[in-house]
């Protein structure tokens, strides 16, 4: 949240990104930095095909060279078979629509209910260092959620 500049989270939604309230109260900034690809015939673009494109390559957002280098064989095996993750830039996805890529953004806030999670909402993380002093400080009486910390 803190890198995304955001201030409140929803533990409803449970979205690990948290949101910034806009002027109407409705949340803003909630989209995650990271992107999946689906090639021209609707398929997910996994990540031993984007490590085969060197276009495609230099956009992985995963740390896959310390991932080869530490993951046994097997596993690593089974993390190549996985949708790729690609950092979300205007000109990546500029990149990718000219080259059939279709781009999908996850929202992990898209079914936010500001008056049905209102009690489930947090605020004031920019005024804090830490999460637990954040948490202490600003979540209300009788909050409703268990938090663990890690």
């Amino acid at each position: 949240m803190r890198q995304r500049e955001n201030t409140h989270y929803c533990f409803v939604c449970g979205g690990k990104f948290g949101f910034t309230p806009g002027r109407q109260g409705e949340v803003e900034n909630e989209k995650d930095n990271k992107v999946t690809l689906r090639n021209e015939w609707g398929e997910e673009v996994l990540l031993r095909d984007a490590l085969r494109d060197a276009r495609l390559e230099k956009y992985i957002a995963q740390d896959v060279r310390l991932h080869e280098q530490i993951a046994e064989k097997a596993v690593w095996q089974l993390m190549l078979n996985h949708a790729a993750d690609f950092e979300h830039t205007a000109e990546f996805v500029q990149w990718c629509k000219e080259n059939g890529y279709i781009v999908l953004q996850r929202n992990p806030m898209e079914h936010h209910d500001p008056i049905a999670h209102a009690n489930a909402v947090v605020g004031g993380a920019d005024q804090h260092m830490f999460v637990s002093d954040w948490l202490r400080a600003r979540a209300p009486q009788g909050f409703p959620y268990r938090v663990t910390i890690t």
